[in-house]
């Protein structure tokens, strides 16, 4: 059994989780995911951890949450590409996702998350903590961070540009 994780139900000073539904136009998306505690929600948390750039995507969201667009931007790949992979995690409970107007926002699900999901976010936080590429990704994460959303977002197709050495899409 995996450790429980108490930060994955707080959230970090200045960093609140915004309610489901917190302005005029915003809305949550409903997650498919399997029922709980079934082989099927095992699986389907497995094979959502089982490719590299969802692990990063994952880890880098923390206890905000981030426009598609900044997750593109940090990962470099293509925004379908970067959404198929966001599909595969809320699929699996991993994240949550709610969509304001043109804009979806993500964040890793919480204490309202299964104990499958929360026993996987923990050891996955924990088993990490100290990996070089966790690290790396960190600070690059903060870089595409200092754009605003809007930004981002204003132009998805526009040539890769480069922030603080890596490339990142704009």
């Amino acid at each position: 059994m995996w450790p429980e994780t108490p930060s994955l139900c707080a959230s970090t000073p200045g960093t609140p989780l915004p309610p489901s539904t917190s302005r005029e136009g915003a809305s949550s998306l409903p997650s498919p995911s399997p029922p709980e505690g079934t082989l099927g929600e095992v699986l389907a948390v497995t094979k959502a951890l089982a490719d590299a750039n969802r692990v990063r995507l994952l880890l880098v969201l923390g206890d905000g949450e981030v426009c598609l667009c900044q997750l593109a931007d940090f990962i470099g790949l293509a925004l379908s590409t970067a959404s198929k992979h966001m599909s595969i995690l809320r699929e699996a409970g991993l994240v949550r996702t709610r969509k304001a107007g043109r804009w979806l926002y993500f964040r890793q699900a919480g204490c309202d998350a299964t104990p499958v999901v929360r026993q996987a976010l923990g050891w996955l936080r924990i088993s990490l903590a100290h990996d070089p590429q966790a690290g790396r990704d960190r600070q690059h994460f903060e870089d595409v961070l200092q754009c605003s959303p809007e930004d981002s977002c204003a132009r998805p197709d526009t040539p890769a540009r480069v922030v603080n050495g890596h490339q990142a899409r704009r």
